[in-house]
């Protein structure tokens, strides 16, 4: 029952607006965000290949006993790129990718930034359940290093 209300606070927190969507701004596509995930700690992390895939994808819906279809991912192409923000004491976050661009300095690499965007005072759509928030995209970098930076941006007092 608690998952279900989580669920529900999730998408109210992305149709709302308050904290803005979770629609990428650039070159990445989203393939899956979402408020619990069984990875409890904080963690950027690239993935180049199915099998590394497969096995994060695994990792991350351990607890999930419905997990969502794993995408399909051309990885002659395409790098997936995950952002786990860790366990909060409360819901709210909004993940999304910033910026997803070839590094200007240093060929070779692909610059990502994932924004966190957390919950003004009084928002409605804060939950008092422990979330463990993570964000799936993917970027045109096959054959790059990923270069990953963390913003943080808290929202002002709703209501």
């Amino acid at each position: 029952m608690k998952r279900i209300f989580v669920i529900a606070a999730v998408l109210a927190a992305i149709l709302s607006g308050c904290g803005g969507g979770t629609a990428p701004d650039n070159g990445a596509t989203i393939l899956a965000v979402g408020a619990q995930s069984a990875v409890k700690e904080q963690a950027a992390r690239e993935v180049h290949d199915q099998a590394a895939f497969k096995e994060l994808w695994d990792k991350t819906f351990a607890d999930d006993s419905h997990p969502p279809k794993m995408p399909d991912v051309d990885f002659t192409k395409q790098v997936v790129v995950a952002y786990f923000l860790g366990e909060m004491k409360h819901g709210g976050f909004t993940l999304r990718v910033d910026r997803a661009e070839p590094a200007k300095d240093t060929p070779g690499t692909y610059d990502v930034d994932f924004l966190v965007i957390s919950p003004g005072s009084n928002c409605t759509r804060m939950t008092n359940d422990i979330t463990h928030a993570y964000l799936f995209a993917m970027v045109p970098a096959a054959g790059q290093t990923i270069s990953f930076d963390v913003k943080n941006r808290d929202n002002p007092p709703c209501g």
